[in-house]
């Protein structure tokens, strides 16, 4: 899917109403009385997460991330962290060590 750009000028008046209205509040765009599109204001945020939640790629990670959960593939973060957890101590108080001795 690509992104389609349509520069402000290129719409009717109504629409380039309806579209300063949005930068307020949201605008709900219906199709046949149904909700199908939401018209808003982008934020910095909102143009980046867009863009990466579009990237093919992307897409397959979060396919191929699912499927290896499904599988029992993944650990639970807190079970990572746990047996990481002496190794990381143990770190820490050797970076402590050395700041102390300097």
């Amino acid at each position: 899917m690509t992104n389609h750009t349509l520069a402000l000028e290129q719409v009717d008046a109504k629409l380039r109403k309806a579209i300063s209205d949005a930068g307020r509040r949201p605008l709900v765009i219906t199709r046949h009385g149904q909700p199908a599109y939401i018209l808003r204001d982008v934020l910095d945020d909102d143009l980046a997460d867009e863009l990466i939640a579009q990237n093919p790629d992307f897409l397959q990670s979060i396919r191929t991330a699912r499927q290896q959960k499904n599988e029992g593939r993944v650990k639970p973060l807190n079970k990572v962290r746990a047996k990481d957890a002496p190794a990381l101590q143990k770190r820490k108080k050797a970076k402590a060590s050395k700041r102390a001795a300097r």
